[in-house]
């Protein structure tokens, strides 16, 4: 049943970005080769309800390597007006927080503040993250491929020497960064006391925000663990795939299929699909859902505990019985 629901959330999803790709002819004339737009959220992942809003960053190029962008201030505007106006047409959701975070980044900072105090408060950190984990392009497909292939360069500065046994330390880091940013966003909203349901909020990070990060380190550690070395390429054939792909693969006749203790890995990696599975479709109906955990949330509370502990279980599985002399698995728990 919940693979069912997945499936056809994916093509739902699909459908809907290519509906709204179609109507940004004019976007698409405005903004040429000088910058990207993409989605990242639900429909990021090909998981995005009825009521899903759409999460987008705007990026571009740099004009002549310097701090100024490309994209003019009029020509963003046109950019995001027929943004909206498209979304309108096709009846998404408004923007999240109501195109509060429409606002437009530039190139060479994705790409080149990684590890720099302005990574945060740029929110180049987060931008990077997304376009690596859960990103779709709808507008400037070269840009974004470009933006992509670059921001995942950068946290390989030192593989040239080191092909055959690089362990992407820097980027598993800020993979656990990425996760624990959402841990800490989320208690800052709880302590808010805000008038929507948190337990929704509470579940989406047991589930969504959880699954995001570690399907990525899970499935680098499948890589490292069969050929000893982690490329860019790697990274980039993995941004390919959305958090459940990644858990997919660990499937029978997936790409981990040579992986030791595959039946074992197989049947965890499932179970966690059809458990997220589960929590969509519930989710799906915001209002309804939030009626169940009011009356009665020691159910769903149960079940992402246990959800949370078969992720864990694939991450000691994964990385199989090599124990500390696994350099990759080390660096995730020091």
């Amino acid at each position: 049943m919940a693979e069912s629901y997945l499936s056809k959330v994916k093509k739902s999803s699909s459908e809907r970005l290519e509906a709204l790709r179609s109507e940004l002819i004019i976007a698409r004339e405005i903004i040429g080769e000088d910058g990207t737009i993409f989605a990242t959220g639900s429909f990021g992942r090909l998981e995005a309800g009825p009521n899903s809003d759409l999460d987008v960053f705007v990026v571009s190029r740099n004009k002549d390597g310097g701090e100024e962008a490309v994209l003019s201030l009029v020509r963003q505007i046109r950019l995001k007006s027929e943004l909206i106006v498209a979304a309108e047409k096709v009846r998404m959701a408004e923007f999240d927080s109501g195109g509060k975070f429409l606002e437009t980044h530039l190139f060479d900072e994705l790409v080149s503040e990684v590890g720099s105090p302005a990574d945060d408060y740029k929110n180049t950190f987060t931008g990077r993250m997304l376009l690596i984990l859960e990103s779709r392009p709808l507008l400037g497909d070269e840009v974004y491929e470009d933006l992509k292939k670059q921001a995942i360069n950068s946290y390989f500065a030192d593989f040239e020497g080191n092909e055959t046994e690089f362990v992407p330390y820097f980027l598993i880091n800020d993979l656990l960064r990425m996760w624990r940013t959402f841990c800490v966003n989320y208690e800052h909203f709880a302590k808010k006391k805000p008038t929507s349901d948190w337990r929704i909020k509470n579940l989406k990070l047991k589930y969504i925000r959880m699954l995001t990060c570690f399907s990525a380190v899970i499935y680098l550690s499948a890589v490292y663990r069969v050929s000893g070395t982690v490329t860019p390429s790697d990274v980039e054939t993995m941004s390919l795939l959305s958090p459940v792909e990644r858990l997919q693969e660990f499937s029978s006749g997936g790409k981990f299929s040579s992986l030791g203790e595959t039946d074992a890995i197989a049947e965890k990696a499932n179970e966690a699909v059809a458990d997220y599975g589960e929590f969509l479709e519930f989710v799906q109906e915001k209002k309804k859902a939030i009626k169940t955990l009011r009356r009665d949330d020691e159910d769903w509370r149960g079940k992402s505990h246990e959800f949370g502990g078969k992720i864990a279980e694939l991450i000691r599985l994964v990385n199989g019985g090599d124990g500390f002399d696994n350099r990759l698995f080390r660096s995730i728990l020091v």
